[in-house]
């Protein structure tokens, strides 16, 4: 019996992996949103197109990102949230959390972000706001 080459047994398990991964990240990747990550640059977008906002999860460490709702969110609507894994599964790792608004007129909003330990949602251990500018 000839057993194959152990490098080509690798190399064809990862080949039978690759589209599972592409699979899994294709709504994250593929629904046409602008992504921003840094609080510090302003938002420009579009009335009527969305844009997303994406921070890392502190779910291995206990914690979770809330969206503080104010009336400085203006007229953006919240459309679509959810969570993209880790691109390497490791001990304590952590993916990100996303949330995708739209708002349908020109104007300027403010997204404010808690985070918040699971046994207490009480009291936030981080905050931040991201500055949006609709034209």
């Amino acid at each position: 019996m000839i057993l194959p080459h152990p490098h080509r047994r690798t190399f064809m398990n990862r080949l039978l992996i690759l589209p599972v991964l592409a699979v899994l990240h294709l709504p994250a990747a593929c629904d046409g949103a602008r992504r921003t990550t840094d609080p510090a640059k302003t938002i420009h977008a579009r009335a009527g197109k969305p844009f997303r906002i994406t921070l890392r999860s502190g779910s291995a460490m206990g914690q979770r990102w809330l969206r503080v709702d104010s009336a400085a969110a203006g007229s953006l609507v919240l459309v679509d949230s959810g969570s993209i894994p880790p691109r390497r599964i490791t001990i304590g790792g952590s993916g990100h959390l996303y949330w995708t608004f739209r708002s349908s007129r020109p104007g300027e909003a403010t997204v404010s972000m808690m985070r918040v330990l699971f046994s207490d949602t009480t009291r936030g251990t981080d905050t931040t706001r991201f500055r949006v500018v609709i034209r």
